[in-house]
């Protein structure tokens, strides 16, 4: 199951990161987490001044946010929801379903895997490692749709995919509260925070920077 802040055109793009798996055989399903896509949502011309001069992407996360129904909340529900699907399908094997995301999307995926015994692995990309990284940075520009009101107050994301273990999790090509890349070294670093030196969680996590043009998603899945 992918999910991207892309949308689903990621799998039909040119040149495709799916192209490989797709021509080894594997089913792949990529759906539209609502907001994105065909699921975004057309807006009122009027309603409060924070609307006015926003983009449709931040007027939908503040709607909800008002309404204490966080966007992410609602996509990991969509996830959910696509895995029950999966599941009723003939022509998929429930042993092996696996969630690739990316962006924000990826963090939706996270938080359904954990929730979801049938997910085999995971693999998120282009995310951040922690909302506690958003707390430290001196500015930001990650999107309201990435926001869950307190929840540093119970759990950051290193305890959330921690929390898959033994399940295998890949973390790759993780960013900074702006967006930009950062090293293997600092996302390691960010859950030895979290986590105990010796923990086995550490065995089934996977951090790494994939190389321009190496097939990271044939790679994931031959490996997990």
């Amino acid at each position: 199951l992918s999910v991207s802040d892309n949308g689903v055109n990621e799998i039909v793009a040119e040149p495709s990161p799916w192209r490989a798996v797709l021509d080894q055989g594997h089913t792949v399903c990529s759906i539209n987490l609502r907001g994105r896509g065909v699921s975004a949502p057309r807006m009122p011309h009027g309603g409060p001044a924070f609307y006015r001069g926003m983009p449709l992407e931040d007027r939908f996360a503040w709607t909800n946010l008002v309404l204490g129904k966080p966007t992410i909340g609602q996509r990991v529900w969509d996830v959910l929801r696509a895995l029950e699907y999966l599941g009723t399908r003939p022509d998929v094997n429930a042993s092996q379903i696996r969630i690739a995301g990316s962006g924000s999307a990826a963090i939706a995926g996270g938080m359904a895997a954990l929730l979801e015994d049938r997910v085999r692995s995971l693999l998120i990309r282009h995310a951040i490692p922690s909302y506690q990284s958003i707390v430290d940075a001196e500015d930001y520009s990650v999107s309201l749709d990435w926001f869950v009101p307190g929840i540093l107050e119970h759990f950051d994301l290193p305890d959330l995919l921690a929390s898959m273990h033994p399940r295998p999790v890949w973390i790759d090509d993780a960013i900074d509260a702006n967006g930009k890349p950062i090293p293997e070294s600092a996302v390691r670093d960010c859950y030895r925070q979290r986590l105990p030196e010796n923990s086995p969680v550490f065995d089934t996590l996977q951090f790494g920077v994939a190389p321009s043009g190496e097939d990271l998603y044939s790679r994931w899945l031959r490996n997990t």
